[in-house]
């Protein structure tokens, strides 16, 4: 049987904040190998799909976990999808306005951002994560939106303690690691969740199972496929729960796991 393979994008596949914008030649390599032996090969991100970038596509990937699992997509049908509720929606949105902390609203095809900073600080959230202008709209209460996942952006300075306050109980609070950014999702939802949902719909168990990986939204998929691996820049968390331990996303740590046990 073939086996699935599942790659986590920020410090695994590629390091925006380090200058690695796009996956490597050999990541490149390795995957396409994969593929040609017949497995598949799955994006596990905390991103939603509309911060998947092209340079990230270009791996052609079999399915899709997005949004920490609130989302999951196989060849190109939607298996999975939980949307966030209303209520916590608008309660984020007032609470953004008050602290000053610009929120994104992120969907699959589109994110609602709310720039509540004098600061104005999208742009400079663009740069970090190489993200375009085009998969932007400006929030509106107004409209049909279909939200999984919320990020913000803030200077430095700004207090988010009242936004994590607001939702605690509700969603899970995660700091993007060296930047000023981060993730409020929802806490019944991980990225191993999406691989369960995953596995239900292609009627397979958890065996032959890989994921690679690096933060703590990782955890949870690390801890449930039968072969964890953590990247050498992973938070120490993660390193306790794996079955594995490859090089860095800078030194090829993917690549160099695949090779080394003759999988890529």
């Amino acid at each position: 049987m073939n086996k699935l393979f599942f790659f986590d994008v920020d410090g695994t596949l590629c390091d925006t904040v380090k200058g690695l914008i796009n996956p490597s030649e050999a990541t490149f390599k390795s995957l396409a190998k994969l593929q040609e032996k017949g497995h598949k090969v799955i994006l596990a991100t905390g991103r939603p799909k509309s911060f998947v970038d092209q340079g990230i596509r270009d791996l052609n990937f079999d399915g899709y976990i997005t949004s920490n699992g609130a989302y999951v997509e196989y060849g190109g049908e939607v298996v999975f999808e939980k949307l966030l509720d209303d209520e916590i929606i608008k309660k984020v949105n007032k609470v953004a306005k008050e602290t000053e902390v610009d929120i994104m609203f992120e969907g699959q095809d589109v994110t609602y951002y709310a720039e509540n900073n004098p600061e104005k600080l999208l742009k400079r959230f663009l740069t970090e994560y190489n993200l375009q202008e085009d998969v932007f709209q400006k929030f509106d209460l107004e409209k049909n939106m279909r939200i999984n996942k919320i990020s913000y952006i803030h200077n430095g300075k700004t207090d988010i303690e009242p936004l994590k306050k607001a939702v605690d109980g509700q969603l899970i609070f995660m700091a993007h690691q060296l930047t000023s950014s981060g993730d409020f999702y929802m806490k019944e939802y991980n990225k191993a969740v999406g691989i369960k949902k995953l596995l239900e719909y292609l009627g397979r168990e958890n065996k032959d199972t890989y994921a690679f990986g690096d933060g703590e939204n990782d955890i949870e998929m690390i801890e449930f496929v039968e072969n964890g691996i953590a990247m050498g820049n992973s938070v120490d968390e993660l390193y306790k729960v794996a079955n594995f331990v490859t090089t860095s996303v800078l030194e090829d740590g993917i690549s160099e796991f695949l090779n080394k046990n003759n999988l890529g």
